[in-house]
């Protein structure tokens, strides 16, 4: 477990894409929190390949902020992420200054388990806007064909 978790052994696509991002951090404001690389999950294989997934840990309000400043603020991509990441952020400033009621975080916790798993309709959508012209994106078997994967 500390060889999969050690800094070192952090993927080196990833550990590239963490100093441009606190780069850019420091650029916009020096006195931002840079956020950490965690281990977030280990999956084990039947085979005994391990997988080991990482996201970012930010500890300050403030470094969210030059976060989605640096990267969300301007653009719109209309990825799922990017709109899961802009809910996140709406809550955060909808909450920022107050302890959460025990209502509060059941509330939080509804909210984002709707954002759990990308709806189908919303893929559907996303393949009528970048397949205009493909027959079979109407065609509602083959459609659950896709959504079942």
């Amino acid at each position: 477990m500390e060889i999969i978790t050690a800094t070192e052994t952090i993927p080196r696509a990833l550990l590239q894409e963490y100093l441009l991002l606190t780069q850019m951090l420091n650029e916009i404001s020096p006195k931002t929190e840079i956020p950490e690389i965690r281990c977030s999950y280990i999956h084990v294989s039947k085979e005994g390949r391990v997988t080991a997934y990482y996201r970012y840990v930010f500890r300050s309000s403030d470094s969210v902020h030059a976060f989605h400043e640096l990267l969300f603020k301007n653009f719109d991509t209309g990825t799922w992420k990017e709109k899961k990441l802009s809910k996140q952020f709406e809550l955060l400033e909808e909450y920022k200054d107050r302890k959460l009621t025990t209502s509060d975080k059941q509330k939080i916790q509804e909210i984002l388990a709707d954002w759990r798993k990308i709806p189908g309709n919303w893929i559907i959508e996303k393949m009528r806007q970048v397949l205009p012209d493909v027959n079979w994106i109407n065609n509602p078997n083959h459609l659950k064909k896709i959504l079942k994967k």
